[in-house]
């Protein structure tokens, strides 16, 4: 626990390389779109795991050599990214092994393995700043379309007594944007319950959006550790993934997962 500021603004800094957050291979069907977009995520995650922790211990001066080279980057079963994957880890573990690692060449290098390792991320599963347009748009349209309605008393949501699911997750995100809680805190628990129920919905991706941004507004000075967020995310993806499992073809859930994957990571 690292104290910032005075008494009642403690704030809890956690390491990722040892907490496993990986999407493992063997618990989903061997298919080449599935690989694909498992080697995605995992990717992504190590990358972001990998540059937290260095900033970590070069924020603190903690000693956390032990705790990146518990990572596992063979995960990755993609050759060519696994190889820039353990070769960002072997760079920061070399770093980490000296007795300071703040000077210039050392941080030109660690900026310069991270950037090659995140573009060759994005070369290699063709990530595009529009692969999500559609899907955007649709979602976008929606909520702005039900936040009109709820703001103007033409619907109350009544959010508990819709029976489609999809439209649930809509009214739920049209009520926070139009401010029908008092409170954006009330609608963090709304949310999660959507995001645990694991089904599946256009909107997965803004309701885990939403909810970490309210959570970190709302609860994250008192702590809430960042590997809480991630395991969030990765309920979502799971429910996204089994969409697409039994409907291969489905391209706005490939998105989704692809946009999910890859938010705040890249």
């Amino acid at each position: 626990m690292i104290t910032i500021g005075q008494p009642g603004t403690d704030r809890k800094f956690t390491t990722l390389s040892d907490i496993d957050m990986g999407l493992k291979p063997k618990d989903f069907p061997d298919t080449p779109l599935i690989k694909e977009l498992l080697d995605l995520y995992n990717s992504a995650i190590i990358l972001y795991s990998l540059d937290h922790d260095f900033n970590l211990a070069e924020c603190f001066d903690w000693n956390l050599k032990e705790i990146v080279n518990k990572l596992d980057c063979s995960i990755i079963s993609n050759d060519t990214i696994r190889e820039y994957a353990q070769n960002y880890k072997k760079v920061i573990l070399s770093i980490l092994s000296k007795d300071t690692f703040s000077d210039s060449e050392s941080t030109k290098r660690i900026v310069t393995t991270h950037d090659t390792f995140a573009k060759k991320i994005i070369e290699c599963f063709h990530v595009t700043d529009d692969m999500c347009q559609i899907y955007d748009s649709v979602v976008t349209g929606s909520i702005v379309e039900v936040e009109k309605q709820i703001k103007n008393n033409a619907v109350k949501p009544l959010i508990d007594d819709i029976p489609d699911f999809n439209k649930k997750c809509l009214y739920t995100l049209g009520a926070y944007y139009s401010n029908y809680y008092s409170t954006p805190a009330l609608a963090i628990k709304p949310l999660q319950e959507l995001m645990e129920s694991k089904q599946y919905s256009i909107y997965i991706c803004e309701i885990w959006r939403i909810w970490k941004f309210i959570s970190e507004n709302e609860v994250d000075w008192l702590g809430v550790p960042e590997e809480e967020y991630s395991a969030m995310k990765i309920v979502c993806l799971k429910t996204i993934l089994a969409q697409i499992i039994q409907h291969p073809n489905d391209i706005m859930a490939i998105n989704q997962f692809m946009q999910l994957s890859l938010m705040k990571y890249i």
